[in-house]
Order: structure tokens, then C-alpha cells, then sequence
């Protein structure tokens, strides 16, 4: 079997299918059920207004890397702020934590910004008339920005929304970022 587009039970928007071991396997236009895997071929499916339908993934595979015990580079700890789940550099007393919004850089460090972040970033650049949305310069190389970070959604569908991105210059995405220090693990004293 082939791959293949059609549209969405629910409402229209298109879908992927594909072949699987285990028969048929789809992946859904994420605003109905966040459900999607990796792609294998067939051409790409667009929402209406042309957006790209976001196949998913984790925004960051440290925590997956944290839980896995033959990745000696981190670990899952409690969180020494909130008491959540929080990942540590073994090598290094600095941990991230997603639900107190500490660390985003160790995360960030094994970023994914998705399989179709090339086709999100056109279209966000397209939206916003190749121009920066702080300065108004389009002369510039732009930049897409994850307004809440990327980082501190577990899901790249759910980071990659329109309403998250904006188009801004090299200057001003540097002015908008801050850096995101990571926590630091307090010695037992």
C-alpha cells in the first residue's frame, strides 16, 4: 500500500495515511486529536488557509534520553522547586524544569523543531509579510519565534501553532530572547 491524503472524518482537513506492520496507520490534522508519527513519502497535507499540518513529535528528547538507562549524560530528578519531574546533567549540578519553567537551555540543547518545520517557517514568514513584526525592517535575514519557547511544550505540534510564531530580524529576536539560566541542584549540606 502506498501512501495517501485524504480528508479528515471529522471536519475535511486532510490526513496522511500509510502503510504500517500492523495494517493502516494515520496521521490526523493535530487540532482534532494530537495524534501523528513519522511519515514515510507521500506529499504533505496543508489546513485551508495553508498552514501545514503538523506531524508530531517531543520538542526535546533529553527526557526521553533522561529515562533511558544506557544514556549516561542525564537523569530524571524531582524537581527541587515545584517537587515535578526535572532533568539534570549528570555531570553538573544544573537541572530543567518544564513545570516551573527553569532550564530551558539544557533542553533546548536537543531541540526538535519537527519534520515540517521548513513549511511552518515559510508560511509564519508569508503571514507576516516577509517583514519583523517588532521592527518593521524586511531588508533583514528573518528569524521565526516561538513565543513561549519551544522547550517548555512536550509536543512539536502543539509549540509549532500559528498564534506561537512570529517573524522577527536576527537584532530583534536577540532582544526578545532572554537567556533562561538553568536551576542549580543545592549540595546536601
Amino acid at each position: 500500500m502506498s501512501c495517501s491524503v485524504e480528508g479528515c472524518e471529522r471536519d475535511g482537513h486532510s490526513i496522511l495515511t500509510h502503510p504500517d506492520n500492523d495494517g493502516e496507520r494515520r496521521i490526523y490534522c493535530n487540532t482534532h486529536t494530537g495524534v501523528a508519527t513519522q511519515h514515510w513519502g507521500a506529499e504533505q497535507p496543508y489546513h485551508d488557509n495553508g498552514f501545514p499540518v503538523l506531524i508530531g513529535g517531543p520538542t526535546s528528547y533529553i527526557p526521553t534520553r533522561a529515562r533511558d538507562p544506557k544514556q549516561a549524560t542525564y537523569s530524571v530528578i524531582e524537581c527541587p522547586k515545584c517537587g515535578g519531574e526535572a532533568f539534570k546533567i549528570d555531570a553538573e549540578p544544573i537541572f530543567a524544569c518544564r513545570s516551573c519553567k527553569v532550564g530551558s537551555n539544557i533542553l533546548f540543547r536537543d531541540a526538535n523543531y519537527g519534520p515540517r518545520w521548513a513549511a511552518v517557517r515559510k508560511w509564519v514568514l508569508d503571514r507576516d509579510g516577509y517583514s519583523c513584526c517588532s521592527c518593521g525592517c524586511s531588508d533583514e535575514p528573518l528569524d521565526v519565534h516561538h513565543r513561549k519557547k519551544l522547550v517548555y511544550f512536550d509536543r512539536v505540534e502543539e509549540a509549532n501553532q500559528p498564534e506561537n510564531l512570529v517573524s522577527v530580524c536576527e537584532e530583534c529576536h536577540g532582544e526578545i530572547e532572554t537567556p533562561d539560566e538553568p536551576g542549580v541542584v543545592e549540595p546536601d549540606s
